[in-house]
């Protein structure tokens, strides 16, 4: 029997106990998407949900993870790092785990770094090196490889994988923006690199996507392309999705 639980609101743990006593293992994801505000919830919420994990005794747990930033940098980015501290707790628990460690979410890119009109060109602003290489992946692309994972926990179990779909800097991110907008306006697109503290200045710059990209940059883990590959063939990369998205990338982006 599945059960999807999607919790916004108050946690009933005499609901979750009943169905975690009798489920066989547990698919959790924490939330990423509320203001950085929420992350005290988020950790609460997940830890809540580890410590019912063990004592209900579910036989397998895969957790969707990301990198510690702050323990790793000792910058703060509350939207990956109370995923750190839930991982933390699962791990001190020493419940069956697998952790799946992804990589920038190609969505949260393209909704977050966005351009500016500066005459006829749409420019990308941001603190980070445009040569300088990054993990990225479509987060739906995690479901196949949960499905393996739960199917053989003699392999995956103890497991902490990384994963990731494509490679790219952000010479290659506005490549590709440029070549799926080439017909349909007369615009240029650039990036333009500017100092923390200008980028500071102005409140409409994204202080997280600076600190995601700077992480991603420069101090993540490698991860192989060739991992996803094997567990799921039909991953979606960073080309693919542009393409896909073309129609909302054009509101997003205000091309007229």
């Amino acid at each position: 029997m599945n059960y999807l639980l999607n919790s916004r609101g108050p946690i009933s743990i005499v609901k979750l106990n009943h169905i975690f006593r009798e489920a066989y293992g547990a698919f959790i994801v924490s939330n990423d998407a509320d203001p950085p505000l929420v992350m005290r919830r988020e950790m609460e919420i997940g830890i809540k949900l580890a410590e019912l994990c063990q004592r209900t005794g579910v036989k397998h747990i895969v957790y969707s993870a990301v990198d510690f930033v702050f323990r790793i940098t000792g910058q703060r980015c509350p939207r990956y790092d109370g995923k750190g501290e839930i991982e933390h707790k699962f791990r001190a628990l020493g419940v069956p785990l697998t952790v799946l460690k992804l990589p920038l979410s190609i969505e949260y890119l393209v909704n977050t770094l966005i351009p500016s009109r500066q005459g006829s060109d749409f420019v990308f602003t941001g603190v980070s090196d445009s040569g300088r290489n990054f993990d990225v992946m479509n987060y739906a692309d995690v479901g196949p490889v949960v499905k393996i994972a739960f199917e053989r926990p003699n392999i995956f179990v103890g497991k902490t994988i990384g994963l990731t779909v494509d490679r790219i800097d952000i010479n290659q991110f506005v490549e590709e923006i440029r070549d799926t907008f080439k017909d349909d306006s007369e615009y240029g697109w650039r990036y333009e690199r500017t100092t923390q503290k200008e980028y500071q200045k102005d409140k409409k710059n994204n202080r997280e996507l600076a600190t995601l990209l700077d992480f991603h940059c420069n101090y993540a883990p490698l991860r192989d392309v060739r991992t996803m590959q094997a567990l799921n063939p039909d991953i979606q990369t960073f080309a693919e999705y542009i393409s896909a998205n073309k129609s909302r990338l054009t509101k997003l982006f205000k091309i007229s």
